[in-house]
């Protein structure tokens, strides 16, 4: 069945948000994590196809624009034509593949715990913020859905790049011993904890979002051969653990146990964000692992 989730009003923008968005100017976004940038964003484009004047929203994923497309179709279903994912436009040329495979083997190579194999939230290269050990340059914790993203995003990468690449493999192996590394860590319930490796400490919480992420990206992997299909029981032991704590409120189904955009911080940083229900980091998480599922189980 479709899922279909509640944006938030306008008058529940903040209001710098609702600044933004009554702008006539053109205007450049920035902010953190769950700063509202991509609510934002919708709501200018849905109100630019109100005043007929035409614009175009680009995502990075297909599946956040299926998304948005859905929300814009229930009020215009002209701007819910003119959402697209961007990576139909990205480049293609071997020195942008060697530069994503640079990015992502330099991330690896400063943020990766030896003993763990996890990743660490953050690195400075100067080791001039607070945060930052003086000998590693890393930040102390490993961030559930920071690390989320990466296997995620390994993987969408290597659908473009070339099965030739001589670096292709190093990606591949990347993607593959981050998975394997945080399934150690998987708790009983199925899911994932907020500080990845403290699941034994009680102010510790089991986190969603990052739960969605690592279940997406371990049934792309089974999905691309990466991995076998023994490590189907990891992802449908994830799965059931985020289906499980999904609640509803009428027809509206409830994504909750999100943590809100997080900076770099210590561990009481972490396991006392806020957490939020439908926040977009936990909305898009979820159908990325459903979409993924949905082709593996």
């Amino acid at each position: 069945m479709p899922y279909y989730f509640r944006l938030p009003t306008i008058t529940q923008l903040t209001l710098p948000q609702q600044a933004a968005l009554n702008e006539t100017e053109q205007i450049a976004l920035s902010g953190g994590p769950g700063t509202g940038k991509s609510v934002v964003s919708l709501y200018r484009h849905l109100t630019n196809h109100e005043n007929d004047n035409r614009s175009l929203l680009l995502t990075y994923t297909t599946t956040l624009a299926r998304y948005l497309s859905e929300c814009c179709r229930l009020q215009n279903e002209v701007a819910s034509r003119s959402v697209r994912s961007a990576y139909a436009g990205y480049p293609r040329g071997n020195e942008y593949f060697d530069e994503v495979i640079f990015q992502a083997l330099t991330m690896q190579k400063h943020t990766r715990d030896p003993k763990t194999g996890l990743l660490y939230h953050a690195w400075s290269y100067d080791r001039k913020v607070e945060w930052a050990d003086k000998e590693t340059g890393c930040s102390p914790e490993f961030w559930g859905r920071a690390m989320g993203w990466v296997p995620v995003a390994l993987l969408d990468e290597l659908d473009f790049i070339p099965s030739d690449h001589p670096d292709r493999a190093k990606l591949e192996k990347m993607a593959v011993d981050l998975l394997k590394s945080l399934l150690a860590f998987q708790s009983e319930d199925g899911r994932w904890y907020q500080v990845v490796n403290r699941g034994d400490d009680p102010a510790n919480w089991l986190e969603n979002s990052c739960s969605c992420l690592y279940v997406a990206a371990l049934c792309k992997a089974i999905r691309k051969g990466l991995l076998d299909a023994s490590y189907l029981e990891y992802a449908h032991k994830g799965y059931e653990g985020v289906i499980r704590s999904l609640t509803w409120e009428g027809d509206d189904l409830i994504i909750g146990n999100v943590c809100i955009g997080t900076g770099v911080g210590d561990y009481e940083h972490y396991i006392h964000r806020p957490v939020s229900a439908n926040d977009l980091h936990g909305v898009g998480a979820f159908l990325l692992m459903c979409e993924e599922c949905e082709q593996v189980f």
